[in-house]
């Protein structure tokens, strides 16, 4: 059906500001608060959006589907054939808007009554289609990616009581969103279980690193949204949304993946759930929450392989475990009895499937003998009078134990005995029902509690009681049957760790080929591991040991302690057991010892794996509190701090002309070690760009740089000795060099070592490659703001390295001005030729100022007190918490901040490049004299051989120009060089530092000639003399000459 188009122009639109009037209040709410979300969702900029889909879903089933078009993207024979197939098209119905600004008007005016009444179901498309019907083909551009979090179970033969919940369409609406809801689909009840709103946005943060824009409450589920910076094509979108569900899947969320396609409706927000009857509704959208899409791919697809690496591991412990008969945990007849007791009240009707399905699954995990937890469920089966198939619960316990690894075939037999069955199909298929195990059991329990008229706090408390009581019964069992550990040494399945926690201590054990008992021969170490905690994510993996030793002579502990090991590497703490007199047999203890703790950090009683950080530094602790790590904090004297300032306004007289960039950098010092925490605190939405001081040398900018690791510490000449360092950074004194040449940053690899290293600033002297290499300048950009920097490993896999540091980087050689995105991530500070020191000034300095920096720590000391006195200034503007922070020690001090600490470093008129402009048409005009005479030589030449070809080239290509005067040596500073390997060079000599002064231009040497064009000076051969010149590839000087040329040059006669 076709609607004519209205006659409302867009400023009836503006003018008509309550037109909800005639609804209720409620709706009118309602109806405002979706055009508001419709405008937003609807606004495309790409001549591919031309048409917005809303569809009415009516009792029998039938869709009418409402396309909104706007009118001026289609030409009058597109609209016509568009009409023509409409008319043929069951269940459509098209409205040709006037202007894509009446766009959310037009629809609204049309569905409004159908929203308010509530009595169809009613959706709508999130992405725009250039032409109806509503297909995949007709969608070509997107900005946004959805999916639809699902969370109904349907439920096997429901009792009476859950089948008058689902009729009555029962349904709780619990703390933060979530929902404890039945309805009937036909004759099936379903349940829906929502779980909190701040759970699943929270394990997406945490596991994917990624924050969601917005979430509508569908009715029954969440659909989550994220928007992308740009509108992107849809082959493109197609692969994203499938790597977002498939990110969301790995991390254990219940996705209907068929709510993918590009085509795909939503439930529109304020329509009602004709199910439950629930409206659905926008719960939140931060529109400003969006995402590049390239750099959202990566991530996505890095928590898919991180899953699917996690699932190899757990498919591979299932294959281990298969073959461990004896690693299942065995029940006393009293234990099984009492679990008996606990259960039977709940062994009913319409929960039986589920109790056995979920205490089967808790039992696997904890390793209870599946002929103890059979043993239970057939006692129960006969006590309640079950009458349903004895089959279906045997299976059930088989699927649960099967979907936990344990393939418990083996036990056929027996568990035939305990149910009194003669045969069954022991391989028939199993179920897909979810195994949830411990968790499962106390939501069945709980539930079977309110049903009997318990408040919901007390059936939780009730619940929680009997699985901690039958927990104790698991955790006895583990204990009794669970002294002796046996690790798997060598591939043969021979030798074997014996890990005893009865007689504390860790003995060599051999399989005996006849009995099949693993027999104890050489102890390795005394004592055994409480607790290992290996902590990731912090360059090479830390351990850290709790050791238990305990002897025991003639029924008498002779000594039993603790002591902890760590945080170090393996060898670290094997070199600490050792110290401690511990260690047994050398060659065992060296050979398997490694391998022992490694395993052991793997079974859940001893291993923990953290994300902590055991480097130092500043990192944001719980609360918005700040910790310092490995880095001692202590408020220093007022007079110390004072002696401090004293060497700043020294200070001051040494960078008299230099007054703003001393300020700025000193400003910048004070937020360096806490720029890790500043990117956190703001949502990686801000940062504290890295430090670039860079131009000529001997202006005092590497000077500038060690300041600032003065200020907090952090150089050797800062200590009396070593240990006074040490003890500052509590054993990380002499670990961590702050101080590197550029080499030691120029690959991936080196540059992650520092990233990872501290959240203190290190300083890089001479990048070199580092500013050259794409791989660390990608690095680099993503370090500086976000929480980890990703660098290439083996085979093309993706590193991620932590990004604690920040660096200041000096260097002679002008960085990549022209690499805007590069650039922005650095506060760039330029020292200009006219600011380099004498000599003399510079020794002066090194003999008077330079033995005081050692001071300028104090300050430091209390900057780090006041930060973690004063969490709360990290939210600010990184640039005003450093003015606080230098207020704050002034006047901690007794002293008032001078004015000039206020001063701010603006790029000057860049002196060098007018200078390089210069010399560059100086140059210029010189080839092109040289180039005058020699082509008035060769030109009659080139004519007569028919060279017009060479000729326009020389007219018209300033490279071709140049070449051709320096080959013919027609500039007598400006020499022609090929080397043995062919490569060809330009060499210009002292003659243009000569001509430059005589013309006035500059009276530098020609080294500093060099240094200011970015060129290299050396010594060099020409013909038999050594000269010293600057040597520049010639094709390099050609470009160089060619980019440089006017416009107006280029076009010769």
């Amino acid at each position: 059906m076709f609607k004519a188009r209205g006659v409302c122009m867009e400023s009836q639109v503006k003018s008509e500001k309550n037109r909800y009037k005639n609804f209720s209040t409620n709706c009118e709410e309602l109806l405002n608060q979706l055009e508001s979300f419709l405008e937003k969702q609807f606004d495309y900029s790409s001549t591919s959006a031309k048409c917005f889909a809303i569809s009415y879903q009516f009792a029998n089933g039938d869709f009418l589907n409402k396309f909104f078009c706007i009118e001026p993207l289609f030409k009058e024979e597109e609209k016509n054939e568009i009409l023509k197939e409409i008319k043929k098209t069951k269940g459509y119905e098209i409205i040709f808007v006037p202007s894509y600004n009446e766009l959310t008007y037009f629809i609204i005016k049309n569905i409004k009554n159908e929203v308010c009444n509530g009595k169809i179901n009613i959706y709508y498309n999130p992405l725009p289609f250039i032409k109806p019907p509503r297909k995949d083909e007709n969608v070509k551009t997107a900005k946004r990616l959805f999916t639809d979090l699902d969370f109904k179970e349907k439920i096997k033969d429901p009792d009476g009581g859950l089948k008058q919940k689902a009729l009555n369409r029962e349904c709780i609406e619990l703390e933060d969103h979530a929902l404890d809801c039945y309805y009937l689909d036909g004759e099936t009840v379903v349940h829906v279980r929502r779980p909190q709103l701040k759970e699943i946005l929270q394990k997406i943060e945490n596991e994917l690193g990624i924050k969601i824009s917005g979430v509508n409450d569908s009715g029954n589920g969440y659909h989550l949204f994220l928007e992308l910076e740009n509108e992107i094509d849809i082959k493109e979108w197609e692969k994203l949304e499938n790597d977002f569900i498939k990110a969301l899947q790995a991390i254990g969320l219940e996705v209907d993946d068929a709510v993918k396609n590009p085509s795909r409706v939503l439930r529109l927000p304020g329509s009602v759930n004709q199910r439950n009857g629930r409206r659905a509704s926008v719960i939140y959208y931060n529109f400003n929450i969006r995402y590049n899409a390239e750099e959202l791919k990566q991530k996505l697809e890095a928590a898919i392989k991180k899953a699917e690496k996690e699932e190899k591991k757990r498919r591979e412990k299932k294959e281990e475990r298969r073959d461990k008969e004896d690693e299942f945990f065995r029940l006393s007849n009293e234990d099984i009895a009492a679990i008996e007791t606990f259960l039977e009240g709940f062994y009913t009707p319409g929960y039986r499937h589920h109790l056995i399905l979920y205490f089967a699954g808790w039992g696997a995990d904890e390793g209870i003998h599946p002929l103890d937890i059979s043993q239970i469920f057939s006692d129960l089966y006969s006590k309640t009078n079950d009458g349903d198939d004895k089959k279906d619960r045997i299976y059930t316990i088989r699927d649960s134990y099967l979907k936990k690894g344990y393939d418990i075939r083996k036990f056929k037999e027996e568990i035939k005995t305990q149910w009194k069955l003669e045969e069954f199909d022991w391989d028939k298929e199993p179920t897909n029902d979810i195994i949830k195990g411990k968790g499962g059991v106390f939501e069945k329990i709980k539930e079977q509690l309110v049903e009997k008229g318990l408040s919901e706090d007390e059936a939780k408390e009730k619940a929680l009681e009997i699985i901690s009581k039958i927990q104790e019964i698991f955790d006895k069992a583990r204990e009794n049957n669970n002294n002796v550990l046996k690790i798997q040494l060598t591939a043969d399945k021979k030798i074997y760790a014996l890990v005893d926690f009865k007689n504390f201590w860790i003995a060599r054990g051999v399989k005996n080929e006849e009995t099949g008992w693993i027999d104890p021969k050489e102890i390795i170490v005394l004592g055994v591991p409480e607790k290992i905690i290996k902590y990731i994510g912090i360059g090479e993996t830390q351990y850290e040991v709790i050791w238990r030793v305990r002897s025991i002579k003639d029924g008498k502990v002779m000594q039993d302690y603790q002591k902890r090991f760590g945080p170090g590497s393996i060898s670290d703490i094997l070199n600490e057991i050792n110290g401690e007199g511990l260690r047994g047999s050398k060659k065992y203890f060296e050979e398997y010892m490694p391998m022992i703790l490694t395993k052991l950090v793997d079974y859940e009683n001893i291993g923990e794996i953290r994300n902590d950080i055991v480097m130092p530094g500043f990192y944001p602790g719980e609360n918005g509190k700040i910790i310092a790590v490995k880095v001692r904090v202590e408020k220093p004297s007022e007079e110390k701090v004072k002696k401090a300032i004293e060497v700043i306004n020294e200070l001051t007289k040494w960078y008299a002309n230099q007054l703003d960039k001393l300020a700025t950098v000193l400003r910048w010092a004070a937020m360096a070690p806490f720029a890790f925490i500043y990117k956190v605190a703001h949502s990686f939405n801000d940062f504290i760009p890295w430090l670039l001081l860079w131009g000529s040398s001997r202006t005092g900018k590497t000077t500038m740089g060690e300041i600032v690791l003065h200020l907090w510490g952090l150089i050797e000449s800062d200590y009396e000795n070593e240990s006074e360092k040490d003890e500052r950074f509590q054993g990380f004194g002499d670990k961590i060099r702050y101080v590197e040449a550029g080499s030691g940053a120029n690959t991936e690899y080196r540059l992650g070592e520092i990233l990872r290293s501290s959240t203190l600033p290190f300083l890089v002297n001479e990048p070199g490659k580092m500013f050259e290499d794409t791989g660390v300048k990608d690095m680099i950009k993503h370090a500086v703001e976000k929480d980890e920097a990703r660098a290439r490993g083996e085979r093309g896999r993706r590193r991620r390295i932590p990004a604690y540091a920040i660096l200041i980087v000096t260097t002679n050689k002008e960085p990549p001005i022209d690499d805007d995105a590069f650039m922005s991530r650095f506060l760039s500070i330029h020292f200009s030729y006219a600011e380099k020191k004498s000599p003399e000034m510079q020794e002066k300095f090194r003999n008077e100022v330079m033995p005081k920096l050692k001071y300028l720590r104090y300050i430091g000391d209390f900057f780090a007190w006041f930060m973690i006195e004063h969490p709360e200034l990290i939210k600010k503007n990184w640039r005003d918490i450093a003015i606080i922070l230098w207020q704050e020690a002034y006047r901690y001090a007794g002293m008032e901040m001078p004015p000039w600490l206020t001063l701010e470093y603006k790029e000057e008129v860049n002196e060098e490049q007018d200078l390089k402009i210069e010399i560059l048409e100086f140059m210029q005009k010189s080839i092109n004299d040289a180039f005058d005479e020699v082509f008035a030589e060769i030109r009659r030449t080139l004519e007569t051989t028919g060279g017009f070809e060479q000729i326009n080239s020389l007219l018209t290509d300033a490279g071709e120009r140049a070449k051709l005067v320096i080959r013919h040596g027609k500039i007598t500073w400006m020499k022609y060089k090929i080397d043995r390997d062919g490569n060809e060079f330009v060499v210009i000599t002292r003659g243009l530092e000569k001509e430059l002064k005589k013309e006035g231009i500059y009276d530098g040497s020609l080294k500093s000639i060099a240094e200011l064009m970015n060129w290299t000076y050396d010594t060099v051969r020409i013909g038999e003399e050594l000269v010293k010149g600057i040597i520049v590839p010639l094709e390099k000087f050609l470009n160089w000459i060619r980019e440089a040329e006017p416009e107006e040059n280029t076009d010769q006669s």
